[in-house]
């Protein structure tokens, strides 16, 4: 979840709105096909994303322009989003075959049997919260005795505390303020709060930007340094087409592998900026820049496979912060199959 709101960043949400109304058109996911021009059938597909594409979504837009979803067959049509919860609503809803969510979000639905999907691959590894401050915060218990800025639409309202409660800290002793999105990081920057809540490796980069400008440095303290764990973009695939097209789903895994692989081993920021401007011209290479060194170092080898050890951990959050349990195992959540050997 990003948490700021540019002119740019509002001009790609009605971009994005118009996108989703498209969701609703007659022409339904799945397998309708076409030609490319090497004379390749195509299978179209399509996708939301979860917020809109920035530098997250680099590999996404570099593997397009490369042509490694056309290698495997596939037509994708990209639709942004505007959220996690959005995207498991279309992708619910049957409008998309494919969505990007964070893991907890998946498995808050999947549990309660509110979702026929499965979880397919890891996109970033890492939970994207953060918390910025003007200060470096060297522990979980310097947030003692301080302010918290978040919004009421973030699960930061519920998974900071709960991040703080696990390493010792007496939560009461946090003030957490609910703010609008748009004064977050100016309420930060002004001294009104002490913390407050932003996400790596896009909004942090757009803040950090913000800040110089103001003459302030900012500091970001991830939430994985605490010990918390959650994949912060995982892509969801509906159950409905692995039933009647296991090839078209072991297609569609393998491009987005490539894609992954590809840009992180080569892709320059430059490479990234470029094949994001073709299909958001709005982008700011600045701000890119910065998110696709963050989104490498976040990386580090972690994609594709889901790790059962995160699923368990999340499984035991969302039990002690909203009660939820299963029966389920683990490994029954998610499927690692599909990702393998392609073109």
């Amino acid at each position: 979840m990003t948490l700021r709101r540019s002119p740019a960043l509002a001009a790609l949400a009605l971009v994005s709105a118009l996108a989703l109304a498209g969701c609703g058109s007659s022409s339904s996911p799945g397998k309708s096909e076409k030609r490319a021009a090497s004379g390749k059938q195509q299978d179209h597909v399509k996708v939301i994303l979860d917020f809109i594409y920035n530098g997250s979504y680099g590999p996404l837009a570099y593997g397009t322009d490369k042509g490694f979803f056309a290698d495997n067959g596939v037509d994708l049509e990209v639709i942004p989003g505007r959220g996690g919860d959005l995207a498991m609503q279309q992708i619910n809803q049957g409008k998309v075959d494919f969505a990007f969510t964070d893991l907890s979000s998946y498995l808050r639905q999947k549990i309660q049997g509110q979702t026929d999907t499965t979880a397919v691959y890891v996109w970033v590894p890492d939970p994207q919260i953060c918390i910025a401050s003007l200060k470096p915060l060297s522990s979980p218990q310097d947030m003692a005795g301080k302010s918290f800025a978040t919004v009421s639409f973030s699960n930061g309202r519920t998974t900071v505390p709960y991040v703080l409660k696990q390493n010792g800290v007496d939560t009461s002793k946090v003030d957490v303020r609910l703010l609008d999105i748009s004064v977050l990081i100016p309420q930060l920057l002004s001294g009104a709060v002490d913390t407050a809540e932003s996400a790596i490796p896009d909004s942090i980069a757009e803040n950090k930007i913000t800040a110089k400008k103001a003459g302030k440095d900012l500091s970001c303290t991830a939430l994985s340094s605490w010990g918390y764990k959650d994949y912060g973009k995982m892509l969801i695939v509906r159950d409905a087409l692995v039933k009647s097209d296991p090839d078209l789903v072991k297609r569609v895994v393998t491009a987005f592998d490539k894609s992954m692989q590809d840009a992180v081993a080569n892709a320059s920021a430059d490479d990234i900026y470029q094949a994001l401007k073709k299909v958001s011209p709005q982008t700011d290479q600045e701000s890119i820049a910065a998110a696709w060194d963050g989104f490498k170092e976040m990386e580090q080898g972690n994609t594709g496979a889901i790790d059962p050890g995160f699923v368990t951990y999340s499984l035991e959050f969302l039990k002690n912060t909203e009660k939820l349990t299963t029966t389920a195992s683990p490994d029954s959540l998610y499927d690692n199959s599909y990702i393998g050997s392609g073109q």
